[in-house]
């Protein structure tokens, strides 16, 4: 668990010896995990009010030719490039290169 009102960030490596993680840690290991292979990841910060600020973060993939997709591998209520259909407020966070 985050230490109370503090985020913290493992390593891929450190998530899979866990055997779990917040939504932060599942997008660190995802995102490792596709750019291992040579996927373009990124990420999207969210929420339901803009009040509350934001508390959900999930992956994001480039596909060659197609675009960006949503990856959320905490929810299992979206499927690969569903993106949550309550969010408020969005934000693309970064990008990387595999």
């Amino acid at each position: 668990r985050d230490v109370a009102c503090k985020d913290s960030y493992h390593t891929a490596e450190r998530i899979l010896d866990l055997g779990a993680g917040d939504c932060d840690d599942m997008v660190i290991l995802l995102n490792s995990l596709l750019q291992s292979v040579g996927f373009k990841t990124g990420a999207r910060i969210i929420t339901s009010s803009p009040e509350r600020g934001f508390h959900h973060i999930y992956s994001l993939v480039f596909v060659q030719g197609k675009g960006w997709y949503a990856a959320d591998p905490t929810d299992k209520a979206h499927e690969f490039g569903e993106e949550p259909y309550w969010v408020s407020k969005k934000d693309f966070v970064f990008e990387c290169e595999g």
